[in-house]
């Protein structure tokens, strides 16, 4: 006969786990060399900004994250925003990373389909010199035209982000 499965380990309550599971990368503070700066980037596929942004529990999730990690840029995913959202959703945004003085964001929305894909790339203005912009990967192609990426350009650096089909977890 089958052996039976191992027991489970009890359930911590949602106040003791983890913002964001961490995985095992390394995070040394003396990672980078003398006078250098680090930036910190984070992914988030948020299954829908605006459904996000209306629970006190998504900006929150959102403010620790940003704060906890020391986020200098923030790409989001599935943002299934249509261009007419971007002000209003934006404006919300910003306040509940503490003020839309101190962030910048780029926005690509689909012209595909209403309330589909989408991503935003926010960052600090601290960061410096910075421009973001849609990414065309094939303009034949119906995925550039479903807000699926933009290119993050620092003076001296850059960095594409998107997002892929099939949502991740939320």
């Amino acid at each position: 006969p089958p052996l039976p499965p191992p027991p489970r380990a009890p359930r911590r309550p949602n106040s003791a786990r983890p913002l964001v599971p961490i995985d095992a990368t390394p995070r040394k503070a003396g990672a980078v060399g003398p006078g250098a700066r680090r930036l910190r980037a984070a992914s988030w596929n948020v299954a829908g900004l605006r459904g996000l942004l209306r629970r006190e529990e998504g900006r929150s999730t959102l403010r620790r994250l940003v704060d906890e990690e020391g986020v200098d840029v923030l790409m989001l995913q599935e943002t299934k925003l249509q261009e007419s959202h971007v002000a209003e959703v934006e404006a919300a945004l910003y306040e509940a990373l503490g003020g839309g003085e101190a962030w910048r964001a780029a926005w690509a929305c689909s012209t595909a389909r209403k309330g589909y894909a989408g991503v935003s790339t926010l960052w600090r203005r601290r960061v410096g010199d910075a421009a973001c912009r849609p990414l065309s990967v094939d303009p034949a192609h119906e995925a550039d035209r479903e807000g699926r990426a933009l290119l993050w350009e620092l003076s001296g650096a850059s960095a594409a982000g998107g997002g892929g089909g099939g949502g991740g977890p939320r």
